[in-house]
């Protein structure tokens, strides 16, 4: 049997207002939206909890305007928020998603602290215009959420049961898994992406085949295939892209794994430049990963190496866990050197080639114009590189991932399923990283979690009636 919440039986009898599939940010959110709105809610979860991929993540949401920002001297706005979206994403973004996500979404981070997130700091990520990842430990803030929903008597959780098929009834729709039938007013897909998903991969986006998979470990599709089959649309497919900054557990060996608990590390931006087998650099590295994902990719053998000095490393932090380059060096993926060409001889790089591209990217630094790729901040629009001079010196061997693929289900700015033809399929909803458009052809760093907390809960709303 499967439990509900540790207490009951996998018989719920009756129909619920509310089933939603998929307990991540982005179910939880709905959940939660829905029972504050009165609904009864049932949550469908394929796995169990702390295996999604927000229980993966750095923890970084992208928010804007908030108390955590005005204390730390950075201003912004949720225009401005609005516009870095627009740019990350290539202007293919779906306005009216972006929009209504601007204006939600310090109402949300409010409501989040309200149910026990705690944000810790705000630091500068890639495709920000002002500092605005709100970095908090993802597992304690899941664990917030789960305690909120479970404090619920109208809710109901069922995990290790994985939702298979999805059929429009007379009035609402019945939800099959696991071999059972479950029936509801309105059903709210929050089901994650299609990382794992080789047949996916190679029907979306073949080039990712060269990338690990990483993500949320049920992340293989199921959602998207199920609102596929009830008539959904698709948007930004073809936009899907590898993460970089995989650390490699193992290098020099073939087999591209990232060490356990530590998925991603991102000393680019704090001042980090990137190069490739050959030690020479090959992108800009204040563009966003998903881009320098693209470009890494292209490299021999799909590897690069993030070269950095202590001046770098003194901005370590555990959290959020991708800027954890002390515990890396700890656990001896980082390596160091006192010298450019002890680095080098590290990890089997031309250690005469590595002195000259980092003494080129130095003396560009310091005139102020990298005339090679355009470098010209740490991330996005903020901050100024500094030369690469304070011993001792580290390098991060790493790889691309396939973290997620933020495409999928059309869905209004309700969170409501539309048809390839932009009608609205009646009481099915969707949000999180199954769904598309938000994104548009790139991404910006922490609006995954953030856009699945805030449409998440307006999802949740809007299928309780309260939208």
């Amino acid at each position: 049997m499967h439990a509900i919440d540790g207490r009951g039986d996998q018989a719920m009898g009756g129909q619920q207002d509310v089933i939603v599939i998929g307990g991540g940010m982005a179910g939880c959110a709905a959940a939660l939206g829905a029972v504050e709105a009165g609904a009864t809610v049932l949550m469908l979860e394929k796995a169990t909890s702390g295996k999604g991929s927000t229980w993966q993540s750095a923890g970084s949401f992208a928010f804007a305007g908030t108390d955590l920002q005005r204390a730390t001297g950075h201003e912004d706005s949720a225009d401005q928020l609005a516009r870095d979206l627009i740019k990350a994403g290539g202007g293919r973004n779906d306005s009216a998603l972006v929009n209504r996500f601007a204006e939600r979404q310090l109402d949300t981070y409010e409501w989040l602290r309200r149910h026990g997130v705690d944000f810790q700091r705000v630091q500068l990520s890639g495709g920000q215009g002002v500092p605005r990842s709100h970095a908090c430990d993802p597992g304690l803030a899941m664990a917030a959420l789960e305690a909120s929903l479970a404090a619920h008597p109208s809710f109901r959780r069922i995990d290790n049961c994985g939702a298979e098929r999805l059929s429009r009834q007379e009035e609402g729709w019945t939800v099959t898994a696991d071999g059972v039938d479950y029936r509801a007013a309105q059903v709210i897909i929050a089901s994650g992406g299609f990382s794992r998903s080789q047949q996916l991969i190679q029907t979306f986006c073949p080039d990712l085949l060269a990338g690990t998979p990483l993500g949320g470990f049920a992340n293989t599709g199921d959602g998207l295939l199920m609102a596929m089959a009830a008539g959904c649309g698709l948007v930004d497919m073809g936009y899907v892209k590898g993460t970089f900054g995989m650390p490699l557990s193992n290098y020099p060996e073939p087999t591209l794994t990232a060490p356990d608990g530590m998925f991603l590390l991102m000393a680019i931006y704090r001042g980090a430049m990137a190069v490739n087998l050959e030690a020479r650099r090959f992108v800009n590295e204040s563009l966003s990963y998903k881009e320098i994902g693209g470009a890494c990719l292209a490299q021999p053998g799909g590897v690069a190496f993030q070269v950095f000095d202590e001046g770098v490393m003194e901005q370590a932090q555990p959290i959020p866990s991708n800027m954890n380059f002390r515990e890396a060096l700890a656990r001896g993926i980082v390596k160091t050197a006192d010298s450019v060409a002890g680095l080098a001889a590290t990890v089997g790089l031309d250690p005469a080639a590595l002195e000259a591209s980092v003494a080129r990217y130095n003396a560009m630094v310091e005139q102020g114009e990298d005339t090679d790729f355009g470098r010209a901040t740490m991330a996005g629009n903020v901050g100024k590189p500094a030369a690469l001079t304070r011993a001792p010196y580290y390098i991060l061997p790493c790889a691309v991932a396939v973290t997620g693929t933020f495409c999928g289900i059309r869905v209004d700015a309700d969170g409501r399923v539309l048809d390839p033809y932009g009608d609205i399929l009646s009481g099915l909803f969707a949000a999180g990283e199954v769904t598309g458009g938000f994104h548009g052809e790139s991404y910006m760093s922490g609006s995954a979690l953030a856009k699945a907390a805030v449409f998440g809960r307006i999802t949740g709303q809007t299928a309780a009636g309260r939208g």
